[in-house]
């Protein structure tokens, strides 16, 4: 049988494994970014702070498009966006559209200033297209709508 020093630091020693176990588990909790060819995703914050990926958009040629992707998202809603294309995580905010491979990592623009504004221009003209078409017009005469022609 085991003496009762022998027996206590055997218990320590699982304790301690037990603490270190739990660290390794919270360092190794952080997002990766999803890949899959073509696949563009969007990360949905949950209640328990938990990010989860849904597909954006699919058949998406590169990083770039995908950028575009989330700041069309992002001007939708008013909002700052995030979302991954090939494993790297892409942030599209008010300032500017980055990427990075983690998502404390260091952040690398896709995007200059005056590409944004021409994205951000094209974008705000296909927001304000669908909008238009969703909209049904109104017939004065009547008051009722009337199908749109196209």
């Amino acid at each position: 049988m085991f003496s009762p020093q022998h027996n206590r630091a055997a218990g320590l020693l699982k304790r301690t494994f037990a603490i270190l176990l739990t660290g390794v588990a919270a360092c190794s909790s952080q997002a990766t970014a999803p890949s899959g060819a073509g696949l563009c995703w969007r990360m949905i914050e949950t209640a328990d702070q938990q990010p989860r990926f849904e597909i954006l958009a699919r058949d998406v040629p590169n990083l770039e498009s995908c950028a575009v992707q989330l700041e069309g998202a992002r001007m939708m809603e008013g909002r700052s966006t995030t979302g991954a294309y090939n494993g790297h995580f892409i942030f599209a905010t008010e300032e500017q559209i980055t990427s990075a491979v983690t998502m404390k990592g260091t952040r690398v623009r896709i995007f200059d200033a005056d590409d944004r504004r021409d994205i951000q221009d094209g974008l705000r003209a296909l927001i304000e297209r669908q909008q238009t078409q969703a909209r049904p017009e109104v017939d004065n005469t009547t008051g009722g709508a009337t199908p749109r022609s196209r």
